[in-house]
């Protein structure tokens, strides 16, 4: 882990190190384990909402960048078709995060990163990708179809019900 590796931690006391490392271990897990209190829950939150803003602008850069220049392994390979999965479609219209396990096409991965709304934290998080255009943009490369325009919505609806409370 690279911070061990570049001794980042060192100056901090070990229970401190121990938080920031145990739950790391857990920033990409599809849901929060029960194993954390709920001060090491905070911190989880944030780091899984932190690694989300970050892939939403690493994305963006990789679907504005010319095809030549994109790294082929960074959707995972999926084939990039037209084509959709009704299990992604499903979980954005329900509001919930889809799974890597439903992905089927390049647009399946861009709809996850959609869907990726429903499981941020906190409302500073949904003003970074609201004020980034993250969905706007992610939208726009993805196939012009009833289905993902209603999730679409969907997905914009969510973030002003969530800033306006």
């Amino acid at each position: 882990m690279t911070l061990i590796e570049n001794n980042v931690l060192k100056d901090l006391p070990d229970e401190e190190q121990q938080l920031i490392l145990q739950t790391i271990k857990f920033h990409n897990a599809y849901a929060i384990p029960n194993m954390f209190d709920n001060y090491s829950i905070l911190f989880l939150k944030m780091i899984r909402d932190a690694d989300k803003l970050d892939i939403f602008r690493v994305f963006i850069e990789y679907y504005e960048s010319p095809p030549e220049n994109r790294a082929s392994e960074t959707a995972f390979g999926l084939p990039d078709t037209d084509s959709y999965s009704e299990a992604v479609i499903s979980s954005l219209h329900n509001r919930r995060t889809a799974s890597y396990r439903t992905l089927k096409t390049e647009n399946d991965f861009k709809l996850l990163k959609l869907s990726w709304v429903y499981g941020l934290h906190f409302n500073y998080s949904l003003r970074i990708v609201q004020e980034n255009e993250y969905i706007k943009i992610l939208a726009e490369k993805l196939p012009n179809t009833d289905e993902i325009r209603s999730a679409v919505t969907g997905v914009e609806k969510h973030i002003k019900e969530k800033l306006q409370t």
